[in-house]
């Protein structure tokens, strides 16, 4: 079952006072006491109540633009569709995602493309660096720029990155594992080569 979000009626049903009140608490805004604020910001953490992003944008008409810079092979065309499915909820508003891609590890188009984003202000960049080195200083150039950067299934784990999203690495290698069993039927020596040393994953 999923979990209820809870929202500012939620607050303001809770504390039998007026959704508005809550608003003006929570967003810090003049015509509200003190003391009533503080009950407010109080409930709203035991309530659990994160602001819903998304609902902001909504009401303000601004909207999100995302820079995407992955390969362009079949496991990030996979994740593509996925992020067009989540698009297609929003009915084209809020999120606008461009993606880019490169051939596969390429740091050098990779540095190419980030400073071009860096150049349009986009409000977010999820990036598979090739080189956790080399796309280093853009990352951090990024994030100094307050734009907040998320690595990709590779990592850069000394830049300045908010997060690191990734594939389950060991349940990934456990698969390939049976299957080359199965392939060798049990029998044989297996041998494990990636042409890419300088790329991290967990």
């Amino acid at each position: 079952m999923l979990k209820k979000n809870v929202t500012q009626k939620d607050i303001a049903q809770a504390l039998n006072i007026s959704r508005r009140t809550v608003d003006r608490a929570l967003h810090n805004r003049k015509g509200i006491g003190e003391e009533v604020k503080e009950k407010v910001l109080a409930k709203a953490e035991e309530l659990g109540y994160s602001p819903n992003i998304i609902a902001q944008f909504l009401v303000t008409g601004r909207s999100i633009n995302i820079a995407i810079i992955t390969p362009g092979d079949l496991l990030w065309k996979k994740v593509k569709q996925g992020a067009k499915s989540f698009l297609s909820m929003l009915d084209g508003r809020v999120v606008n995602i461009k993606w880019h891609e490169t051939s596969v590890h390429d740091a050098v188009k990779e540095q190419e493309i980030m400073k071009s984003v860096l150049a349009n202000a986009v409000d977010g960049i999820g990036i598979a660096p090739a080189d956790p080195e080399i796309l280093r200083t853009l990352i951090d150039e990024a994030v100094k720029a307050d734009i907040p950067v998320v690595t990709l299934n590779t990592d850069s784990p000394k830049s300045r990155r908010l997060c690191y999203i990734e594939q389950d690495p060991i349940s990934t290698d456990r698969i390939a594992g049976e299957l080359m069993g199965k392939f060798l039927n049990g029998k044989g020596r297996v041998i494990v080569i990636t042409a890419f040393a300088n790329v991290l994953v967990a």
